[in-house]
């Protein structure tokens, strides 16, 4: 009971920073977020046993990690951290296998590797419907449900930041 309680507490703070996280402008401030979010993220799969979630969450704390010293540093990255990083959410997934239901974790972590290597914020954001939407299914399923919360509301934040912008390059161009 405790952990299925700690699990909706840590999916509701990730909740709130992956919300904010879509309204800033800088690719480097998202990442950041991106950062803190996971951490509270991987800690709700955790506490309820689900350990495939848990190992690529914690793997993609580091990817977001590397992707906000790579902006930063004005570095290119795309070419040689993809296929390490798809390579180590593979490796996880054998070695944490529990059911089929590992799949989807693996998808939507690689999913989320591609959209961040996307250095178009706004094709970013719509690249991130796909993996978001998948895992507002795996957290029903896995009992994480403020974490499934979390996908849901992303997706929506996701849609309203896609919005906001739009209309704001249409300003811009006008």
């Amino acid at each position: 009971m405790l952990g299925f309680i700690l699990a909706q507490v840590f999916g509701a703070i990730a909740l709130i920073l992956v919300c904010i996280g879509y309204f800033v402008k800088e690719k480097t401030t998202f990442m950041f977020i991106q950062v803190v979010a996971n951490i509270f993220y991987a800690a709700a799969f955790l506490v309820v046993g689900a350990f495939v979630g848990a190992g690529l969450v914690t793997i993609s704390i580091f990817r977001c990690i590397y992707l906000y010293i790579a902006e930063k540093k004005h570095f290119k990255y795309t070419v040689h951290f993809l296929p390490i990083f798809i390579a180590l959410y593979i490796t996880t997934t054998i070695l944490l296998w529990k059911s089929p239901l590992d799949l989807m974790p693996l998808t939507t972590s690689t999913l989320f590797t591609l959209a961040y290597a996307v250095k178009n914020m706004q094709i970013m954001r719509y690249i991130l419907l796909i993996p978001n939407t998948m895992l507002v299914i795996y957290n029903i399923l896995t009992t994480t449900y403020t974490s499934a919360l979390l996908d849901f509301i992303e997706v929506i934040v996701i849609i309203i930041a896609l919005i906001k912008f739009h209309k704001e390059n249409k300003k811009r161009q006008a």
